[in-house]
């Protein structure tokens, strides 16, 4: 059994056994009884996730669903649920899980399970449900020479959802919880000697129960220091490598360079768009020499809510280059951000947000940007940021 899953027994006892009780004390015999019993095993958490007893089994939430998907009974705590309970004949689904869902949060995993049942009249039902860890969770340590190296630093992990970021200080001693979603990882570095700086990767591949044991390596004089992802029993075994200069000296190693212009404007510049003249564009080229590998964007602007982008199908953050849900493809090619060729692998592409442009301005004056993220072939990276400003 694998040590992140918390199983969950949960035995659906209809109670109407010639030994416990007769037919005769159904009030309706169209009906059946049954009592719900939950026992937690704790050790098979992740290991140094939670101590043995920790859990509280009687704070889960228990909800059961008639075969049209109607709630039938609901539970706030397991804890203040009748020892017996009755159904009318038929099919229902149950379903356990931890008392509160978050984004993002410290030493808060989330975990759920579901089971289908059947109610039959005067006859006997167990139901067995395998409650496993919903969300993802990360783990940040640090060399144990940082000091000799750093005055300070911390690491921030974002899900790119509301709420979705957490900040793990320069002990990092608790275990951050997130919703599954892609992760940006950024170290901020202040080194006894030079200018403070910032790192920033990705992980891309994820997925439910994974653990990702974050682990940084300082810069060890070459102007060279590792960042390794351990990932626990093999749910995501891709590992992951960055490199840390000693300093943000801003220069693109000799070996390919990654350039990212506006066209007609200055891309450190913010892009003003005026409400109200047609013709208006936006466009951003990027050239990468070694070829996209990834490229990452992510809509950061107050008008554009969650709702908004759910209607028009199309996630806050997504990686034009590899774009694989049917849905998601189709509503950055109704926004003109991809055309019908992939550009992963290509050396140049045109990043076009003109048709963006009146769906900000219905905002009024405002600034948005996009944060573009660029990853090529040979692992080479580099992160720049859109700026668009509303005017009248």
């Amino acid at each position: 059994m694998r040590k992140d899953t918390l199983s969950l027994l949960i035995g659906l006892l209809f109670l109407c056994q010639c030994n416990m009780f007769s037919p005769q004390e159904f009030n309706n015999p169209s009906q059946g009884g049954f009592s719900l019993q939950v026992n937690a095993n704790d050790e098979v958490f992740p290991v140094n996730a939670r101590t043995a007893g920790s859990i509280d089994i009687n704070s889960f939430e228990v909800s059961i669903r008639d075969a049209q998907g109607n709630l039938s009974q609901h539970f706030e705590e397991f804890g203040t649920m009748p020892p017996e309970i009755r159904l009318a004949e038929g099919s229902y689904s149950i379903k356990v899980n931890s008392p509160k869902k978050v984004n993002a949060a410290f030493d808060h995993p989330y975990y759920s399970g579901t089971a289908d049942f059947s109610v039959t009249a005067g006859e006997n039902t167990t139901t067995t449900i395998l409650c496993t860890l919903s969300n993802m969770k990360v783990t940040v340590q640090y060399a144990e020479d940082f000091p000799t190296h750093y005055d300070d630093w911390y690491v921030e992990v974002d899900n790119g959802m509301d709420e979705g970021m957490l900040t793990f200080s320069n002990t990092a001693e608790k275990a951050g919880y997130f919703e599954v979603a892609p992760l940006e990882i950024s170290i901020y570095l202040e080194p006894k000697t030079g200018n403070p700086f910032i790192r920033t990767f990705f992980i891309n591949d994820v997925e439910p129960r994974d653990w990702h044991k974050i682990r940084f390596m300082p810069a060890l004089g070459n102007g060279e220091g590792n960042i390794s992802i351990e990932l626990d029993d093999a749910t995501n075994d891709r590992d992951i490598e960055v490199v840390i200069p000693d300093e943000d000296d801003g220069e693109q190693p000799d070996d390919g360079k990654i350039t990212v212009a506006g066209v007609g404007f200055d891309i450190d510049q913010p892009f003003v768009y005026q409400i109200g003249p047609e013709g208006q564009f936006c466009q951003v080229n990027i050239a990468v020499d070694n070829g996209i590998e990834e490229l990452w964007v992510e809509i950061d602007s107050q008008f554009i809510t969650d709702e908004m982008l759910d209607f028009i199908e199309l996630p806050r953050r997504f990686d034009l280059a590899n774009a694989d849900d049917i849905t998601t493809i189709d509503a950055l090619q109704k926004l003109g951000l991809i055309g019908e060729e992939p550009i992963k692998g290509l050396q140049e592409t045109t990043f076009d947000v003109t048709a963006f442009l009146p769906l900000l301005a219905d905002g009024g004056p405002e600034d948005h940007q996009f944060h573009i993220s660029i990853l090529d072939a040979q692992g080479q990276s580099l992160d720049k940021t859109l700026n668009i400003s509303i005017t009248n």
